[in-house]
């Protein structure tokens, strides 16, 4: 430990993080100068003196959560640089000097108010992730397109209006474009290492085509004003998890059986009118959220679904429910609320107390109808029932 306080443990990391710092310690920077990691995050420090241009074997640098609103391009000198994070600071800008930094492998500067990233960024061949989130951000170079060794590129929560074209991100695994106000998506084209595609909250009217996204196992679509997700979902053959509420869609899409690893669809708030028969055949199906639709009817085949734990109904136009709900021994959550069921009926009760006892025995919940339907008459013969919501899920 020097006299500033830093640690130079072994000659590989000199640290002062947390120490409530407005100045860099007076032992700065000769008791770190064969350090290959500094860190002076989270102080209070507004500069960076430009003698840290003489810390050449430095490799990680992190002065993040500090009060700083420029960077000296005295750290242009770092060349040897792999990490670096001046996230959560006071930056205006992502400065053009970064581009000298070849080695760069890592370059976080999220929560600042960055409205500009310079386009040598894009000059950062070894560049793996790339985090501007929750930043002031208008405009993107386009040159990020050409940045082939991306796999992580987190633009979120910015007022990007438009997205540049991402054709040649192969490398890419996950794309982070939530929050921003993006109405047409660029074509993706072949991202064979894709897994997540986040891209809820926007302003998006389509979704490209997803056909050459072999790996992708998550897509985050919803606070959108999508009509529909596209059939070429059928052809994410890893896709785990589709989200989608919140937009104008009006109908499943066509081959979610095709999806062998499908476990969770959750389209909330949309205008879907009927669960297609396909829907059924998806075995592995762990959460099925059509709340606050206008769906009609739920075909006693949903029984099919035993991975099934939770069904999220509530706010549709349901007046029957089938009694096959009751084979469903998996279930944990289920809400029937706000759709026109008889519940004064016998039978009705009878069942809605059966599976109550199911989803209490899983350590869930039954949310039943409270209100009796407008044109309640018990039903003779066989019973069916009207299934609604269950509150929870995304």
């Amino acid at each position: 430990r020097g006299g500033g306080g830093g640690e130079e443990p072994e000659g590989e990391e000199w640290s002062i993080e947390a120490q409530g710092l407005a100045e860099i310690p007076a032992g700065f920077p000769a008791e770190c100068m064969n350090a290959v990691s500094v860190s002076m995050a989270n102080n209070k420090l507004t500069s960076i003196p430009a003698s840290i241009a003489t810390l050449l074997k430095i490799t990680d640098l992190n002065v993040s959560e500090n009060q700083l609103t420029e960077l000296p391009s005295e750290i242009r000198s770092l060349l040897g640089l792999t990490v670096l994070d001046i996230s959560d600071n006071k930056l205006t800008e992502v400065p053009e000097w970064v581009g000298d930094l070849k080695k760069l492998e890592r370059l976080d500067a999220y929560k600042n108010s960055i409205n500009k990233v310079s386009a040598r960024v894009a000059e950062l061949k070894d560049l793996k992730e790339l985090n501007i989130f929750n930043n002031l951000i208008v405009d993107l170079p386009a040159e990020i397109g050409d940045m082939e060794s991306l796999e992580l590129l987190n633009v979120a929560s910015n007022q990007l209006r438009v997205c540049p074209p991402l054709l040649k991100l192969r490398g890419l695994k996950r794309l982070a474009l939530f929050w921003n106000k993006v109405s047409i998506l660029p074509e993706l084209g072949d991202m064979p290492d894709l897994e997540e595609l986040q891209l809820s909250k926007n302003l998006i009217v389509a979704l490209p085509d997803l056909s050459r996204l072999p790996a992708l196992t998550s897509i985050s679509v919803g606070n959108n004003n999508l009509t529909e997700i596209p059939a070429s979902i059928k052809f994410c053959l890893a896709l785990q998890e589709l989200a989608a509420g919140s937009n104008q869609i009006t109908a499943l899409p066509d081959g979610l059986s095709h999806l062998p690893n499908l476990s969770k669809v959750v389209l909330p708030s949309n205008k879907v009118s009927e669960i297609p028969e396909e829907i059924w055949s998806c075995g592995g199906l762990e959460t099925l959220d059509l709340a606050d639709n206008s769906v009609s009817l739920l075909d006693p085949q949903v029984s099919k679904l035993q991975s099934l734990t939770n069904l999220f109904v509530q706010g549709n136009k349901l007046t029957e429910i089938p009694d096959s709900l009751k084979d469903m021994g998996k279930m944990k959550r289920l809400q029937l609320t706000d759709n026109p069921v008889p519940v004064t009926d016998d039978a009705i009760k009878a069942l809605l107390g059966d599976l109550k006892k199911i989803c209490e025995g899983n350590g869930g919940k039954l949310m039943g109808p409270e209100k009796e339907a407008p044109t309640a008459s018990p039903t003779k013969g066989k019973l069916k029932f009207s299934l609604a919501k269950l509150k929870g899920a995304a």
